[in-house]
């Protein structure tokens, strides 16, 4: 691999556990700057530096010794051919699923772009409210509007919103904004994450029961703590990444069979923005 590859590639594995730099550079002794190098294709890691960080993300030394080209991969032996896979478990690519890691990432940097360019004509045409809850006029002679749901209101950390009184706070909204789920609720958002599409400050109806498709947005549950990310699967993998590129550090790549992260539901609409 020449050394951006051999880069790009060691950042995915740092994503794929879940680690930051910091946490690298804690664990393995290597300075965030020259992980930092490393992962930008800067500097080529020595065999001792890749030792390091092998042991860093969980995969065989040799493994990472071979994507550099510092040892050449041998082919497997008979018996482990025979035996089905073809690759040992100590060879086999620990991202095999991910055939190319840039691929997938422009992957989901398309699906982010064009998430935005139909949030925007939705937005547009009014189909995501940029009023507050209360100015909604509903028909008389439309039942599914005029079945309304009174929505429990959550920031970020869990805690439910309530008013000076300690009386928690409720949203009313019609079922049909809610696609009927008696689970659903209102997250106040707190960063700017998901930026252009959702802000600070807005307030976004979480379906627990609706599934997730490629392109939508879902609130995760990361160390107690409400957060909105983008959803992509891909072959397996499944991938949260931020709109907004001043997070890009806070993507989740993960394997769906091994999956730790909390999908607590998928976001269905803004209903208030302040202006």
């Amino acid at each position: 691999m020449r050394g951006n590859e051999l880069g790009n590639y060691i950042k995915l594995l740092r994503i794929k556990n879940n680690m930051t730099m910091t946490q690298t550079a804690g664990v393995t002794g290597i300075t965030q700057g020259y992980i930092s190098q490393i992962e930008n294709g800067i500097y080529t890691p020595s065999a001792k530096t890749l030792a390091k960080l092998a042991r860093a993300y969980n995969v065989p030394e040799i493994h990472l010794l071979r994507k550099a080209g510092i040892v050449q991969s041998i082919a497997p032996a008979v018996s482990e051919v025979e035996s089905g896979s073809g690759l040992s478990s100590f060879e086999a690519d620990p991202l095999v699923e991910v055939s190319d890691g840039t691929e997938l990432m422009d992957m989901l940097r398309r699906g982010i772009s064009n998430l935005e360019y139909i949030t925007s004509q939705i937005r547009q045409r009014g189909q995501i409210s940029s009023l507050p809850a209360a100015q909604f006029t509903h028909s008389a002679g439309n039942d599914e509007l005029s079945s309304e749901m009174n929505l429990p209101v959550y920031e970020s950390n869990w805690q439910p919103l309530t008013n000076i009184a300690g009386e928690q706070a409720g949203f009313h909204l019609p079922a049909a904004f809610c696609n009927d789920d008696t689970d659903a609720f209102v997250l106040s958002v707190d960063d700017n994450a998901m930026a252009p599409i959702v802000n600070a400050g807005d307030w976004v109806v979480i379906s627990p029961s609706s599934k997730p498709v490629n392109g939508c947005m879902v609130a995760i549950n990361d160390r107690n703590q409400i957060k909105l990310r983008s959803y992509m699967e891909v072959e397996g993998m499944l991938a949260l990444s931020p709109a907004n590129s001043d997070y890009a550090h806070s993507t989740l790549l993960v394997e769906r069979s091994g999956e730790k992260v909390e999908i607590v539901g998928r976001a269905l609409r803004v209903v208030n923005r302040e202006l």
